[in-house]
């Protein structure tokens, strides 16, 4: 449950931090809901080895921090060149 509970309030961190950030980025916070679910019906069902994998958080983490990462690069920066 570690992974799910890290998802939903990294999550309420960008919802949060909606009013200084482009709103694209409510799709990646999105994102980490959704993911959030997906992580409990894997790790929930019997024998299903996804229990305690380390990818679950690392492929979430690395989706949304890419996805936030071409947000404010296409929003911020080349806008100011």
């Amino acid at each position: 449950m570690l992974p799910g509970i890290w998802m939903v309030i990294f999550a309420l961190g960008i919802f949060a931090s909606a009013r200084l950030l482009p709103r694209e980025v409510f799709g990646v916070a999105g994102f980490y809901l959704l993911a959030r679910i997906v992580t409990l019906v894997l790790s929930g069902r019997a024998g299903g080895g996804w229990a305690f994998s380390p990818w679950l958080m690392a492929g979430t983490f690395g989706a949304g921090q890419t996805a936030i990462a071409v947000i404010l690069y296409v929003k911020l920066e080349r806008t100011r060149e």
